[in-house]
């Protein structure tokens, strides 16, 4: 597993809100310039985290983009899984994963059964460390 750019943007605009005034809104366009972040990628980033319910969405003239939850209830894991989906480290680990060393067989291997374990263990470290403790630590 690696994260991507699309994951470290939305961490870093995560991170953004959680260190600004609670309930300050920001325009797409504002995080794109600050955060030095191509636009439209900003954009589609606030949609993922909006559809997620870690943002909300306020209209208006003095509208923008705003936290939906006290920063100590979002975790790494909820911006990674809005951005990316569930984390997998292999392919046999998906809901209808097949074992590409027995091929399409029921039984899973030795190796399945490590990966799954190891992939447990991952996301509960990123299920672990929310926005607030970040703030806290640093």
């Amino acid at each position: 597993m690696k994260l991507n750019l699309e994951n470290d943007y939305a961490y870093r605009i995560i991170l953004k809100f959680t260190q600004s005034p609670e309930g300050k809104k920001f325009r797409s366009k504002d995080l794109s310039d600050e955060l030095v972040i191509p636009e439209r990628f900003t954009y589609r980033i606030l949609r993922k985290l909006l559809m997620a319910g870690l943002v909300d969405s306020v209209r208006g003239p003095k509208g923008g983009y705003v936290l939906a939850m006290d920063s100590s209830e979002i975790t790494l894991y909820h911006v990674y899984k809005a951005i990316s989906g569930d984390i997998e480290i292999n392919n046999c680990l998906q809901v209808d994963g097949v074992c590409e060393y027995l091929g399409n067989q029921s039984v899973n291997c030795i190796m399945h059964k490590e990966l799954c374990r190891i992939q447990e263990v991952l996301v509960d470290e990123f299920k672990a460390v929310t926005f607030g403790d970040l703030i806290e630590k640093y």
